[in-house]
């Protein structure tokens, strides 16, 4: 019997789905430019549906950092929402949610430095055609308030655009890591943000989960010949 069970559990225990998770911290600071968005503290925090306006003057600035307010998703259900694969969110450093009175397809025009640790890298958004993200797409207002558990109150109305960053010169873990968004011209739309958070995910190791399954076994299979000497 339990050599049978330790067959059973070398083959099943690999297969228990524990789940991936992704963690996203998102910004606890923000500080405005010589030209300051507008109600730029609805950017702190998590996704909730209140946003800074970046486009009432022209070069409006603020610069980000504090990244410690933590979430937890179900990286599966995320890179589901954002209509991605779960690598490409895994792979991303930072992520952006803008929302859009009229469905725009990506995030609007500006500019994002990164910084930390003397390294800078440099990203352009341009709603109107080509630009620097690593990924990027809509959610609907509705899928949107549902993953974030937050109330829709832009009913049908728009949508939210996000964008991915995936930085290779600057470490968005760091201390010091900061950034700086600068709204672009007003005729090409500039964005409207409601978050903005560092990415780390958490993988589940299936060799190891494979591994300590078949020394489980294995286990079992020497605690019965010990128990039952020739």
């Amino acid at each position: 019997m339990k050599k049978i069970l330790s067959i059973i559990t070398m083959l099943l225990l690999p297969t228990i789905s524990l789940g991936n998770t992704v963690s996203v911290n998102w910004t606890n600071s923000a500080v405005p430019g010589t030209n300051p968005p507008q109600d730029l503290n609805n950017i702190l925090g998590a996704p909730d549906f209140n946003i800074a306006d970046f486009k009432l003057f022209p070069n409006v600035s603020a610069t980000l950092s504090n990244f410690n307010i933590n979430s937890t998703y179900d990286s599966g259900a995320f890179a589901s929402l954002l209509g991605i694969s779960e690598s490409a969110l895994n792979n991303a450093d930072v992520i952006v949610f803008e929302y859009n009175g009229s469905p725009r397809g990506q995030v609007e025009n500006s500019t994002w430095t990164f910084s930390a640790g003397g390294s800078t890298e440099v990203f352009n958004l341009v709603y109107s055609g080509s630009d620097d993200s690593s990924d990027e797409g809509t959610v609907s207002n509705s899928n949107y308030a549902s993953f974030f558990n937050t109330a829709n109150i832009f009913g049908n109305t728009g949508d939210f655009a996000f964008a991915l960053f995936d930085l290779s010169l600057v470490n968005a873990s760091a201390s010091d890591f900061q950034i700086l968004i600068e709204g672009g011209n007003e005729i090409l739309g500039t964005p409207d943000l409601d978050s903005i958070g560092v990415i780390s995910s958490v993988p589940i190791p299936g060799a190891a989960i494979l591994f300590m399954s078949g020394l489980f076994g294995l286990l079992l299979q020497k605690k019965e010949a010990n128990s039952n000497p020739r």
